[in-house]
């Protein structure tokens, strides 16, 4: 079922790619009609049979109307309480809602990858954070340049509908995608209008969809006033975004440029940030800074430099001191609530947080960030161990917590298990595996 669904997708995308739109959109039109896709879909979002069941029976039906009759549901509001006076806001989609928007992602997402420029890697398959940093590096490590840094806020309260609907490219889409603009919302049993999608499965297709064309628009407009242009580089990752260039007034310029642009699709809140590259400044949730020479020890520069592998410039990415702060957080978390628990206890439920936020920085210069944050971790646990044996001296808490290994003198350990350390996570380059390849090439597998 997979394979059939992404084979049609295949072709969708190869259409579009060639710029055979009519065969496209007759394409789009054979998978909304698939009970392959369908089913698929409804897998997605549930695994229990009765309801599946019930999906498959109601929508196969919608699907042989084209979709004509369908009607969205209002989407549901409440409130879960999480602190002591603090409640977070959650959405509940229907599940009808739910499998035809994913039908929706099925159908769009080759058509547009078809022709999507290659500057924004956020919710793209195949594409994630780290080729949107590793695009960083290659655009900012030979060389100072200047960057404008910008995050739009509010994308889908102004997000100018007609400007959406234009942009999409079949009757069955359009439709669709009408209904949930235009379905509202259930808060506290009161029904309010909504603005645009932004709870649901294709939003991040829409925004992907709308920010689409900003490199070309820049470079086009950028091209009649200056010569060089063709070196300007546009980085997206979802709302935030960068703009590179060697050249001030050439990002002065596309920071003037970029409000018209957004203004045309109703987005008019753009908060910007000029600075050079030698600065240090935060993307998402990392540091960068570009250094004209590296620091390091003098020895090991001339052993570089003897084997011809020193490089004067160096681009230090590394994790940004508020993803730093907020992990940090999590561990205190963990320590508070874990204060009687036994050690095995502790153990488990530090290593996943630990090992999922060193993965995380792993393609990143992340060393020095994870040597200090073992230090820390190492104290932690130490006040950890000695809180709870205030009458024993030291030399009896470290032999009953900590134990002499192949890595550490002090490794936290019992029985087998043993707390993950930051710098068992080793740092290395990221390759994507499709290599410059789209997600929906022929060769590649779902």
């Amino acid at each position: 079922m997979d394979q059939t669904v992404f084979n049609l997708q295949k072709q969708i995308y190869k259409a579009r790619q060639t710029s055979c739109t009519k065969k496209a959109k007759s394409l789009i039109k054979l998978l909304y009609g698939s009970s392959s896709a369908i089913l698929l879909a409804i897998a997605q979002v549930t695994q229990d049979a009765q309801e599946q069941s019930r999906l498959a029976n109601k929508l196969i039906e919608h699907s042989n109307r084209d979709w004509r009759g369908y009607k969205a549901h209002p989407i549901i509001k409440y409130y879960k309480p999480i602190k002591k006076g603090e409640k977070r806001q959650l959405v509940l989609p229907s599940l009808d809602d739910k499998v035809i928007q994913h039908l929706v992602k099925f159908a769009l997402e080759p058509y547009y990858e078809g022709k999507f420029e290659a500057s924004h890697f956020s919710f793209r398959p195949g594409m994630g954070i780290y080729d949107a940093i590793n695009s960083i590096f290659q655009s900012l490590s030979k060389k100072p340049k200047w960057v404008l840094k910008a995050r739009i806020e509010g994308f889908f309260d102004n997000l100018n509908h007609e400007f959406l609907l234009k942009s999409i490219p079949d009757k069955t889409s359009k439709q669709l995608i009408k209904k949930w603009l235009k379905v509202g919302y259930l808060d506290n049993k009161h029904l309010e209008p909504t603005t645009s999608p932004q709870y649901g499965i294709i939003s991040p297709l829409i925004a992907n969809r709308v920010l689409d064309g900003m490199e070309r628009y820049l470079k086009a407009e950028i091209e009649k006033v200056f010569s060089d242009a063709s070196t300007l580089k546009v980085i997206r990752y979802s709302c935030d975004f960068l703009v590179i260039h060697e050249d001030n007034q050439i990002i002065l310029q596309c920071q003037e440029l970029l409000k018209k642009w957004l203004g045309n699709r109703g987005i008019t809140q753009l908060n910007t940030q000029v600075v050079q590259s030698t600065e240090n400044f935060d993307f998402l949730t990392y540091n960068i800074q570009f250094y004209a020479e590296r620091r390091m020890n003098p020895h090991y520069k001339r052993q570089l430099i003897s084997q011809g592998k020193y490089k004067k410039e160096f681009l230090n990415i590394r994790p940004s001191a508020s993803a730093i702060k907020k992990h940090r957080d999590a561990i205190r978390e963990v320590f508070d609530k874990m204060k009687a628990a036994p050690q095995e206890a502790l153990i488990r439920r530090l290593n996943p947080i630990i090992r999922a936020w060193a993965h995380e920085y792993q393609h990143v210069t992340s060393p020095d960030t994870f040597s200090k944050l073992d230090y820390w971790l190492w104290e932690k646990l130490w006040k950890w161990s000695k809180r709870r044996h205030p009458n024993k001296g030291s030399g009896w808490v470290k032999a009953k917590y900590f134990t002499k290994t192949e890595r550490k003198s002090s490794d936290f350990m019992i029985d087998k298990q043993r707390i993950h350390w930051y710098g068992m996570v080793k740092t290395s380059p990221y390759q994507n595996p499709l290599a410059g390849k789209s997600y929906y090439d022929s060769e590649t597998d779902p």
